[in-house]
């Protein structure tokens, strides 16, 4: 009489290891492909960065072919590229990937950044004696994975109802300043900055680089 319970009871056991090991590998899957969109983020980020780049030396070496010696000196960075000229250089720095969404100083406000596709960020800094001088933030966004994505250039003001002062502007910022400046901005949030942005064009590198070469 005990047999067919045994049966029954094994039955029951090899569809439970069955039902474990189909979740096991749908959760493996999900995984898997949660990490290969990472991944293809990431590489989607570099390859957006490495045509501001291209673009910024585009200008420089225009620019350079107008000017008498020195030149502006292009050098490599970990995250984006410098260039020197005299005792200035422009700074062309990328933040970390997902940098923005990292230790926001208001976790309610990333969810605008989210609904207006914001992905990756940046900045163009002139600094001249190791001191700050004008600045812009860049802002990637990309609506899909099959976008091919947007620079937007950011110039950040002090609010005239503000008590704060700015010896340069526009000035950047580091990306957690940046993340809530612009997703006030883009909320239409009264704030202490005043933001503006748009589609960044070669005029935008042009004119940057004009100001970086006084």
């Amino acid at each position: 009489m005990d047999r067919p319970t045994q049966k029954t009871d094994l039955s029951d056991i090899v569809a439970r290891i069955k039902d474990r090991q189909e979740t096991d590998e749908r959760l493996l899957s999900e995984k898997d492909r949660a990490t290969r969109a990472e991944a293809d983020a990431a590489a989607h980020s570099r390859q957006k960065e490495a045509e501001v780049l291209a673009l910024v030396d585009e200008v420089v070496v225009e620019v350079n072919a107008h000017l008498p010696q020195p030149l502006i000196k292009i050098s490599n960075r970990s995250r984006g590229k410098e260039y020197g000229f005299s005792n200035r250089t422009l700074n062309v720095h990328f933040f970390r990937e997902g940098e923005l969404y990292t230790s926001p100083l208001v976790p309610g406000r990333m969810e605008t950044l989210r609904n207006r596709h914001t992905v990756h960020g940046g900045y163009i800094e002139i600094q001249e004696g190791g001191e700050d001088r004008q600045g812009w933030n860049l802002v990637l966004v990309r609506p899909s994975v099959s976008a091919a994505g947007e620079w937007r250039i950011v110039e950040t003001r002090v609010s005239g109802l503000s008590r704060i002062t700015a010896r340069f502007e526009p000035f950047a910022t580091e990306a957690q300043l940046f993340a809530d400046n612009l997703a006030c901005h883009w909320s239409s949030a009264m704030h202490s900055f005043n933001l503006s942005d748009k589609a960044l064009e070669r005029v935008d590198i042009l004119k940057i680089v004009n100001t970086f070469v006084p």
